[in-house]
């Protein structure tokens, strides 16, 4: 049974470390949390460099994003929302921030149904984040040229019959709508007779 619970625990174990996963579980009563070594990797910190205490992350954590993550932890506390998930940035020891993903929950409650552990994993998401980024800069230059040109954009979705014109080709076009969806019918009008077949 030893063998079995060793082997058990080393399989979840080596399957957060592949997965890339840093674990914490928090023991509300005496306030000592546990980061898992890779949850230490991730921030740059080799195991026994970080203090085990429960705010070590708040310490680590974006003063821009603090707020919106102790809300989190204190909406699922109180019983509000069935986990904890949100986005936040830590600082690695180099001193450049790492975004993660952090989700997690109750874990234990005490005989009045109080949490008295909450358990948690957190993913590592800098590249997306910064791949989202990147996006964005796209396309506000996309954006700033067409403004720029003066070129409208427009699609037609075949199989609901409508076409989807943005600001600048109701514009051209003269139409006057609050929405960029206009029927195949009203397309059509405005094409000149030689150019409709």
């Amino acid at each position: 049974m030893a063998d079995k619970k060793k082997r058990n625990g080393e399989f979840w174990e080596l399957a957060l470390e592949r997965a890339h996963l840093g674990v914490w579980d928090w023991d509300l009563a005496s306030g000592d949390c546990f980061y898992s070594a890779m949850w230490s990797q991730m921030l740059g910190y080799g195991e026994g460099e970080l203090a085990k205490t429960s705010d070590l992350w708040l310490q680590l954590t974006h003063p821009d994003d603090r707020e919106r993550a102790v809300a989190s932890g204190e909406r699922h506390i109180a019983g509000l929302t069935d986990s904890i998930e949100t986005e936040l940035r830590l600082k690695h020891k180099s001193g450049h921030w790492v975004w993660v993903l952090d989700r997690g929950g109750v874990v234990e409650r005490d005989a009045g149904g109080r949490p008295v552990r909450l358990m948690g994993v957190q993913t590592d998401i800098t590249k997306q984040k910064q791949a989202e980024a990147e996006l964005e800069q796209v396309n506000v230059r996309f954006r700033l040229a067409l403004a720029a040109s003066g070129t409208g954009i427009w699609h037609h979705d075949l199989a609901a019959r409508k076409s989807y014109w943005d600001e600048r080709t109701r514009e051209i076009f003269g139409l006057v709508a609050d929405t960029d969806e206009v029927s195949s019918d009203l397309w059509h009008s405005y094409l000149h007779p030689d150019d409709r077949d």
